[in-house]
């Protein structure tokens, strides 16, 4: 299948070679953005403190071996990937949910704590195009995920991911930020 014609399915229309050359130069767009965010040009996240985070609990479904976001009302257009992982988007921007592929039998013990943390929104400051993701981490470079049994927390990033800014958007999803772009994802799921 071609890229256009992957890009018109997943947005859920058909396309004709217009609309099918446009969506690939949108897709072609959305795969360049991580090699923008490498190099520092690009702030891609913005913070809005609010008092209350996005609807929805956090849950880790094993038989799965992936995380969800459940009985949230809203759903997302877009996502952006770090691993296998989705911080879903609403059409505005807003992170407001966080599942995806994630095996424990790749994750590693370690210690993690939550990080110190606001409530608050995070925008996504740039054009989406519905039903492309943008991946921050390609498969050849994902970010270890370390997994905490004592204190419940989850840690997805680097160790050199120590965020100016940690939002916590929903409840137990924390997202680090550094000069606007993500550094890190903190994760307290219930486990089922």
């Amino acid at each position: 299948m071609a890229v256009a014609d992957e890009v018109a399915v997943t947005s859920g229309g058909t396309a004709n070679s217009a609309t099918g050359a446009r969506l690939a130069d949108d897709l072609a767009a959305a795969q360049a953005l991580p090699l923008q965010l490498r190099r520092g040009a690009l702030t891609m996240f913005s913070h809005v403190p609010a008092d209350r985070f996005s609807e929805g609990k956090l849950v880790y479904v094993s038989d799965d071996l992936s995380f969800d976001t459940v009985d949230r009302r809203t759903q997302g257009v877009s996502s952006i990937l770090i691993n296998d992982i989705n911080i879903e988007l609403s059409g505005g921007g807003e992170a407001i949910a966080v599942w995806g592929l994630s095996p424990q039998s790749s994750w590693q013990q370690g210690n993690v704590a939550k990080p110190e943390s606001q409530l608050g929104k995070v925008l996504f400051r740039h054009a989406l195009t519905p039903g492309v993701s943008i991946r921050v981490t390609r498969p050849s470079e994902y970010w270890p995920v370390t997994y905490d049994p004592s204190s419940g927390w989850i840690y997805v990033g680097l160790d050199s991911g120590v965020p100016n800014r940690a939002i916590e958007f929903v409840s137990a999803c924390v997202v680090g930020l550094r000069e606007g772009q993500v550094c890190g994802l903190w994760l307290h799921p219930e486990f089922q």
